[in-house]
């Protein structure tokens, strides 16, 4: 069996419904992981950080490749030395997926909605599986996707794990989707089957010839850089919290207008705000596990975090009901100096993030 042994899986209680998260990202950061050390909340912190205060808004599919946001490929490229690319798949998925998993590059195979999500936020659309493993001789393939537990995880009670633990019951995490998040763990499918959703997506819609997406590391980088590297060169491109403000809420305000009777486009814009809660928790591990917070700085990130998404998910609000949308404007910019001035006082002794010749990733 050809198999990507370092692809790990999570279960870190985030979730679609709360962090905006769905497999693209997901799926995506694992595959990165898989070069870089800290890949996972590297890949997303960046992307997070272009999304919520460099362009204001979540990155939008492009024609050229649904899966690939706009200047996603570029700002990996730059930042984390990593190559997102598409791969085609001239004849046979199986054999596509031996050549890239024998070059140890993770595959993420784009595909449609199997039977097996019926429990999910969505049973429409596209869905992209990572492929860590497989075995010519049967058949199977070994995949990290969130499909088969979801509807397990939001009916089970929480008490029990709480009394495993020995841990005092949360009261507010009632489920284990609760404290789990959407779980994406190891599951074993057959090539076969994968093959046929791979096609259906293919054959059903105009995304051209069938491909997959993978991920490498640049031939031309000399070395990958260090996390200190990626987060000051992230934190870096905030040039001012007032102007991003300014720039997000008139986009903010445009996505409400373009949702106006149109309840999938209003939710994904409420995830999108609540996407900056995941944004905090991915630099508070990638700080942590470099010695420069501890653990009572992290609460404190996430909560100055918290109340920077709530103050948009306000003032979104506050907006589809015509309320004084300015005045949660300025509530909204006070939380956001708080957490930038916060993060840049917690990452003043990463030397590059006050250097101005620091390498800049590009959007």
């Amino acid at each position: 069996m050809r198999q990507l042994a370092s692809i790990r899986f999570i279960a870190d209680g985030t979730t679609y419904d709360h962090h905006g998260l769905n497999c693209w990202r997901v799926s995506k950061g694992l595959a990165v992981e898989h070069l870089l050390p800290y890949g996972y909340e590297a890949y997303n912190f960046a992307l997070a950080t272009i999304d919520h205060y460099i362009t204001g808004s979540p990155s939008s599919r492009s024609v050229e490749s649904m899966f690939f946001g706009a200047g996603e490929t570029q700002c990996i490229a730059e930042a984390l030395g990593i190559s997102l690319e598409v791969a085609a798949v001239p004849a046979a998925l199986g054999a596509t997926l031996k050549s890239l998993l024998e070059a140890g590059q993770p595959v993420l195979v784009p595909c449609v909605k199997g039977p097996e999500l019926k429990f999910a936020a969505n049973t429409a659309g596209t869905h992209l599986i990572l492929v860590r493993a497989l075995d010519e001789e049967t058949g199977v393939i070994g995949t990290v996707d969130n499909s088969q537990l979801i509807g397990l995880i939001k009916a089970a009670h929480a008490q029990r794990l709480f009394d495993l633990l020995g841990a005092e019951f949360d009261s507010g995490k009632r489920t284990l989707y609760d404290v789990l998040g959407d779980v994406y763990a190891e599951h074993f499918d057959t090539l076969g089957r994968l093959s046929l959703f791979h096609e259906q997506l293919f054959s059903e819609a105009t995304h051209g010839a069938p491909y997959v997406l993978t991920a490498r590391v640049r031939r031309d980088f000399r070395a990958l850089p260090s996390v200190e590297t990626v987060v000051a060169n992230a934190i870096g491109r905030i040039e001012s919290v007032s102007t991003a403000v300014e720039r997000k809420a008139v986009l903010v305000g445009e996505a409400f207008r373009a949702a106006q009777g149109n309840e999938d486009r209003l939710t994904k814009t409420l995830r999108f705000l609540a996407n900056q809660r995941s944004w905090a928790r991915w630099l508070g591990t990638i700080l942590m596990r470099s010695g420069f917070c501890q653990p009572a700085d992290v609460n404190s990130l996430h909560h100055l975090a918290d109340q920077a998404a709530q103050g948009w998910r306000d003032y979104f609000l506050r907006a589809a009901i015509g309320r004084r949308a300015a005045e949660s404007v300025r509530v909204v910019e006070e939380s956001e100096q708080r957490l930038i001035e916060f993060i840049r006082g917690r990452c003043a002794p990463m030397l590059s993030i006050n250097n101005p010749d620091s390498e800049k990733f590009a959007v």
